[in-house]
């Protein structure tokens, strides 16, 4: 929904937009934005019947170990 709302704004096709570290893209047009500054216009969207999930093999933080930033370390 959050790229749907960036493809929306651009009047791209999400096909075209790419996402990495919360910042989607438009190559073509040079264009970015984050997450946040589309999640009001995303809230408005009909959610998909059918979410294609991500694998698993393809994340980059869920199950990986990572030092732990909330807790003080010696």
């Amino acid at each position: 929904m959050l790229l749907q709302a960036a493809a929306n704004e651009w009047k791209v096709p999400v096909s075209e937009l790419v996402v990495a570290k919360g910042v989607i893209t438009h190559k073509a047009s040079n264009r970015s934005t984050t997450y946040g500054k589309v999640a009001g216009a995303a809230a408005k969207l009909e959610p998909p019947a059918d979410v294609k999930l991500k694998d698993p093999k393809d994340w980059t933080i869920a199950g990986k170990p990572l030092k732990r930033l909330d807790t003080a370390t010696r």
